[in-house]
Formats: structure tokens, C-alpha cells, sequence
């Protein structure tokens, strides 16, 4: 069934946008609209689906010309006023009683294969709606990958890539890349930072630092026992108190009156004895320690102003925490042996022994030498910026692909479930219509048994009866019977379809065309109603209200309970929509399921829009309600003549105020010169059209206030404020 009709650049329908009607697979879709709004649009489109003119408007899902059958003012021209005979409609006839028991079946046998291709073609629609949703949401996972490196350093990996501004660009760059990161993304984030921004430069060199004291560590005076000499009789004892340091600290205090160490009084001998202690080699001795000791202290402090150098604070030397460690292990080191070459001074006569830091000096070398070497990669890294930022970039990619990898593993396997489902169901589609093919061959064959064209010629020829029309008949040719004419009661058959009157033909040509609906026009061909699209445009538009009812009536069980496929019934007669409604259901508040109901307005363009049964209106309130439309702007200026001339026509009819009116109207028109041929147009005949009006001049708001002016001075303005929904004066 059709779900969706769209009508654009095509008549009185909008140019640049379309007008979208929603059938939603509906079966019975009524549409009113008053003449010129644009309702014979839809039923040519119909007519003529693949015609160029319609190339901006479709049918979804798309039918079949075929199956479409289409009455309108085209189908009377084509059938009744351009031939002298009708072709005839073969309908199922008596001549073979079982063969029509067969065509039966075959047709509830077409009807459910027929409802099974719609369910196929329902499933294989749904398919294809899931499997675009779940490509679309997989995009939407690989796009929000991309989001995750805004404003990161890995950004420009990104930004340099053409063509990857939407999700199918992105989507097909990541599936190009074949092979797999050997990576991480924080690595490279941390090389890019290295290559790129303003402060990135070469970094200045680190080199290796020397010890030039490194022998004092080794000499073997440390480990002597500096003490006097051993001539005076005094060296043993010294020796055996082992106080020499403290004799020789004493020293300097010999010439006083007492003696420094036992404050008792000395004689000359003793002093001269404690003075031969310590002669000129020990005083060598002493001297030669503080000059190793001061020589160290002073290599010692070179290293320390080494290691407090500006070089050893930048970024690149600092991130290093392992040169910290072992710079603080070794100047510790140099500390304590300077602690103990303090002590020596101090005690010469004691033992020690220096730490080497031989180890300690190599282990900081051997870290700086690493450092170096990173710097001498780093700058010769920056001489070579461009290609590595390239390779980078490489990386980047095949990072993101593996990264991606799961997602897109699983929308392959998802996509091609989908494929194979489709498959299925088109291998199944196929098969159906295949069966559905040789069901209709049968039925061609049973129906080249069955049918004729006396039914359809004895249907149209009751129906006239039925309607009170006995002044013509359908025949069928005695010449060809597949071929009818229309005869007179007596006998006249030359061009008497020409001397009908308009209601006669309206008449004809509509059984005529019911006949069509069920039938075939050769013997070969099938109907199968089931299949087929009815559109009937206005089949009451010259009939008297006397037929309204009874065209209703036939077309409510001839048509709309019969099983066709789907119908659309354009009109703009309200009383007749009405009683299809009312046919249906008398209840004015329910609502049937399976119709749409549809109104069809025009301003400068025409509109299509959904409305309930219960916003119907009959035709004098609906003339009122073209007017509110058009002073909404609702409407086409073009509507509002005709509509304010049957509103004064039917009102003051009905109220026997003609010549007040009319005398009103000749008031105005005396006083208003540039309304007078609007005001003649009003007081013309009631089927006139409106010839000699120039439509362009009419002001809507100036004439809607000129309307109200007339029931004003006519002393009925209650009665306007209540048809336009105002407040009375």
C-alpha cells in the first residue's frame, strides 16, 4: 500500500519544497477542497505516474501504472468524447460456473501471496532501516574515537589528513590502514611533545666530570701513626701513653713559668727533652697531610660547584632521578673522607683510611654519558623534525585502527548478518512472485473461459434504470463485441453521447468506469482488484443534488467495500464527502480506523493537511471559513470572490432580503468606485465565474472589510461577528 505521496513544481504546488501527504498505508483516503485549490492534481499525477512533468514528485512505495485506475475528466475525454464506442469490459460472465468457482480461489490464492510479498517487502524495508542504524551508530562509536584527541598534542596526526571532515571520511581513512601499531598513544604523545612548540630547541651538551684528587684517596700517609722523635728518654713513655698528639698541642706552651701539661714548675732539661720530641720530620709530616688535605677539600668542592651548575637544573637532566641519587652517594662520600682528613689534622698519630670513590665517580659518569647520548639523539632527532613527525603520524594511525579494531570486527559481523537476512528474504521475494506469476497465468487461462461484456452492459444499463435515466442505454456492437456504444430508446446511435446533457454524461461515463474498476478491456488480461489503486476526482461535479446520494451510495459498496487495494475519492462538494462518511459509520463522532480524511487549501501555493471528521463543515459555514482563511493568509486571494458571492446569495435567499441587498450593494458601489466591479461580480448569477475580475487589484483586508460593511448597512453585522467568531460592536 502506498505509505507517502510527495507533490512538488507541478501546478499550483510549491516549487522549491514538496508538499508531503501521509497515507501511512491507509486504505480509504478522502480529500476535500474547493475548485482551484488543487485536488486534480493528485488524480493526474495517478494517471500519468512516469510523465517528466512529475519528475519532483513520488509515490512510496513506487505502483505500478497498471494498477492504478483513474476516473477524472482525462478518463471521459479518452473514453467518450475523443471514440463512438467504449471498449468493452470483460467481467466474469455464466459461462462456466466452475471455472468462476476456480477463478475464486486462484484470486484468495493471489490475495495471500499478495500479502505475503507486502510483509516481505515490509521486512526487507525494516532490514535495511536496522542495518542503516546499526552502521550509523558504529560511525558514531569511530567518530567519537576522533573526539578524543581534541586539543591533544596528537591533534595535528588528524588535522593533516584530507577529506576526513565527516564520519565516512574518517570511517574509510581507518579502514585503509592495514597494519597494527607497535605503540602506545602515551609514547608517541610524549615524542610529539619533544618535536613540537614554540620552546622546543636543542638541548645544550652534558659532560663528564674529573676528580683531579683522586690519588690523595690512596696515599699512605693516612694510615701512619705521626708521632716525635724516639732519642728522647721521654718517647717510650709518650709512646706508652700513646698522648703524643696532646704532648705536641702542648708544645707551645713550654716557655711559660709552669709546665702546660701538669702546671707544676720545669726545669730547662725537661723542656729541652719534650721540645727534641717533635722535630723537623714531623713537621714535614704535618705539613705534607694539611697540603693533601687542603688540595682534596678544594677538588671536592669542584665537584660540588660541577653539580650546582645551571646545566644539571634543566628539565632534561633533572627527569633523570637516578644522576641525583648517585651525585648525592658520591659527594657523601667525599664528605666523610674530608671529615676524616679533618681528624687526621687534628690526631695525626691515628689511623684512617679514605673511602675510594673511584666507583662512585664512575657511576655518575657512566649516567651522564647515558644522558648524553639522549641529547645527542634528541638534537640530531630535531635536524630530522618533519620526517619524524611523519612517522608519528604513521604510528598514530595504525594505533587508532587497533584501537578501533573490536568495533570494527563487530559491525563487519553485524553487517553481514544483515547481508544474509536481505539475501534471504530477496530469494524469498522472488520465489513469491514467481508463484504469484503462474497463479495469474492460470487465471488468464480460467478467465479466457469465463469472461464477456454483457454483465458490464447489463450493469450499467440497471444502474440508469435504478437512477430514473430511460432515455438511453449501453450496447454492446453487433460488429465487435468487445467494443460498446450508446443507443437511444429509439434507435438513434450516431454521436449521442455529444447530445447528453452534462449530468447524463457524468452519469455514463462513472458506471462506465466502475465497470473498469472490476474488469478487464481484452479477454487476456487479469483483474485482480486486489492489486489495483481506484482514484475517483469529483464524480458528482455535474450531477444534481438529487444524485449525490445514490453516486455515494454506489461507490461506499461498489468501491469502498469491495476489495481494492487502496482508494483515494477527491471532491469538493461537502455534502457528498459527507455522506460517505455517514455510509460508513452515522456516527458524526467516530472516527474509521482505516481512513484518512484530508483537506486541500491553497494560497500561493497549494497545501495538503490531515483534519478530523468532526471539524467537517456544510457548505454555507465552510464559504465563511474560506474567508477567515483568507484573511489569515491561509488561502489564495483567488478564492475569496466566489465564496463572499454564495454567502450573500444563500443568506439573504433564505432570509427574502434580496433587494435590501442588492440595493446596498448599488450604495456602496456609488460611493466606492474602485469596489464597484467587485461589487458587480457579487451580484451576478450564481454559476457564473470570475471573468472580468482582475484578481491582482484585490486587497484581502480591504475587501473583507467591505464584506463586513454589507451586512453592516444591511443591519444583519450579528450575524457576520458570529460566522467569523468576533466580538459583536
Amino acid at each position: 500500500m502506498i505509505d507517502n505521496i510527495k507533490l512538488q513544481n507541478i501546478a499550483s504546488y510549491p516549487v522549491s519544497t514538496s508538499v508531503s501527504i501521509a497515507i501511512n498505508k491507509k486504505r480509504v483516503n478522502l480529500f476535500y477542497g474547493q475548485n482551484g485549490s488543487g485536488k486534480s492534481t493528485i488524480a493526474k499525477y495517478f494517471q500519468d505516474i512516469e510523465n517528466i512533468e512529475y519528475a519532483d514528485c513520488s509515490i512510496t512505495p513506487t505502483v505500478t501504472q497498471d494498477d492504478v485506475i483513474v476516473y477524472n475528466q482525462n478518463f471521459v475525454e479518452k473514453n467518450f468524447y475523443e471514440k463512438a464506442s467504449q471498449q468493452g469490459i470483460f467481467t466474469i460472465g455464466e459461462a462456466d460456473a466452475s471455472a468462476e468457482k476456480e477463478i475464486e480461489d486462484t484470486l484468495s490464492e493471489l490475495n495471500k501471496l499478495e500479502a505475503e510479498i507486502d510483509d516481505i517487502a515490509t521486512q526487507e524495508k525494516t532490514q535495511k532501516s536496522n542495518q542503516v542504524k546499526s552502521q550509523n551508530t558504529f560511525k558514531d562509536v569511530i567518530w567519537n574515537k576522533k573526539k578524543t584527541f581534541e586539543n591533544h598534542p596528537l591533534l595535528f596526526c588528524i588535522k593533516s589528513e584530507r577529506n576526513i571532515g565527516t564520519k565516512d571520511g574518517f570511517l574509510n581513512k581507518l579502514l585503509s590502514i592495514k597494519e597494527i601499531g607497535t605503540t602506545t598513544f602515551d609514547k608517541l604523545t610524549e615524542e610529539t611533545k619533544t618535536l613540537t612548540g614554540d620552546d622546543v630547541k636543542e638541548l645544550p651538551n652534558i659532560s663528564v666530570v674529573s676528580f683531579s684528587s683522586q690519588n690523595i684517596e690512596k696515599n699512605h700517609i693516612y694510615s701512619e701513626k705521626i708521632i716525635g722523635e724516639t732519642d728522647s728518654y721521654l718517647s717510650q713513655l709518650i709512646d706508652k701513653l700513646g698522648n703524643s698528639d696532646w704532648v705536641q698541642n702542648g708544645i707551645n706552651f713550654l716557655d711559660e713559668s709552669n709546665c702546660p701539661f701538669c702546671q707544676q714548675s720545669i726545669n730547662d732539661d725537661l723542656k729541652s727533652n719534650i721540645k727534641s720530641l717533635f722535630t723537623t720530620v714531623y713537621e714535614d709530616k704535618i705539613s705534607n697531610l694539611e697540603r693533601l688535605s687542603s688540595a682534596y677539600k678544594q677538588s671536592a668542592n669542584t665537584i660540588k660547584n660541577t653539580f650546582n651548575n645551571p646545566t644539571f637544573s634543566m628539565e632534561h637532566i633533572v627527569k633523570h632521578e637516578e644522576l641525583e641519587t648517585l651525585k648525592l652517594i658520591y659527594t657523601n662520600k667525599l664528605n666523610e673522607n674530608i671529615t676524616l682528613l679533618e681528624n687526621k689534622l687534628s690526631n695525626p698519630s691515628v689511623e684512617i683510611t679514605l673511602f675510594d670513590t673511584t666507583e662512585q665517580l664512575n657511576n655518575v659518569n657512566d649516567c651522564i654519558k647515558e644522558i648524553q647520548q639522549e641529547i645527542i639523539e634528541f638534537n640530531a632527532r630535531l635536524t630530522q623534525k618533519d620526517q619524524l613527525l611523519s612517522k608519528i603520524k604513521i604510528e598514530f594511525w595504525k594505533n587508532l585502527k587497533q584501537d578501533c579494531q573490536s568495533a570494527i570486527d563487530l559491525n563487519l559481523a553485524s553487517q553481514k548478518d544483515f547481508d544474509n537476512n536481505l539475501k534471504k528474504l530477496r530469494e524469498k521475494l522472488t520465489d513469491t512472485k514467481t508463484e504469484k506469476e503462474k497463479l495469474e497465468k492460470t487465471l488468464t487461462e480460467l478467465r479466457s473461459r469465463t469472461t464477456e461484456i454483457e454483465t458490464s452492459v447489463k450493469n450499467v444499463n440497471a444502474r440508469l434504470n435504478s437512477l430514473g435515466v430511460t432515455g438511453f442505454y449501453l450496447k454492446a456492437s453487433d460488429e465487435n463485441s468487445a467494443l460498446y456504444f450508446i443507443e437511444r430508446i429509439n434507435g438513434a446511435n450516431t454521436n449521442i453521447f455529444k447530445s447528453l446533457s452534462e449530468g447524463e454524461k457524468t452519469l455514463i461515463t462513472f458506471l462506465y468506469f466502475l465497470e473498469t474498476c472490476s474488469g478487464a478491456t481484452s479477454k487476456e488480461d487479469n483483474a485482480i482488484c486486489s492489486n489495483r489503486t481506484i482514484i475517483i476526482d469529483d464524480p458528482i461535479s455535474s450531477l444534481s443534488q438529487n444524485y449525490v446520494y445514490d453516486i455515494a451510495s454506489i461507490i461506499h459498496y461498489e468501491v469502498l467495500e469491495k476489495d481494492f487495494k487502496q482508494i483515494f475519492i477527491l471532491t469538493h462538494n461537502l455534502y457528498f464527502f459527507h455522506e460517505l462518511l455517514m455510509l460508513k459509520n452515522p456516527n458524526k463522532a467516530h472516527k474509521p480506523k482505516d481512513y484518512n480524511l484530508f483537506r486541500v487549501i491553497k494560497s500561493l501555493d497549494t497545501n495538503v493537511i490531515p483534519m478530523e471528521r468532526d471539524t467537517l463543515l456544510n457548505d454555507y459555514q465552510n464559504y465563511w471559513k474560506t474567508i477567515k482563511d483568507c484573511s489569515e493568509n491561509k488561502l489564495h486571494v483567488s478564492m475569496l470572490p466566489n465564496a463572499m458571492r454564495n454567502i450573500l446569495e444563500r443568506y439573504f435567499s433564505f432570509i427574502h432580503q434580496k433587494d435590501h441587498l442588492n440595493k446596498t450593494l448599488d450604495s456602496i458601489s456609488s460611493t466606492d468606485k474602485e469596489f464597484e466591479p467587485f461589487l458587480r461580480y457579487f451580484n451576478r448569477g450564481s454559476h457564473s465565474d470570475a471573468i472580468n475580475l482582475d484578481l491582482g487589484t484585490i486587497d484581502t483586508q480591504r475587501y473583507i472589510f467591505k464584506f463586513r460593511e454589507i451586512f453592516k448597512k444591511t443591519g444583519f453585522l450579528e450575524h457576520y461577528d458570529t460566522m467569523m467568531e468576533v466580538e459583536a460592536e
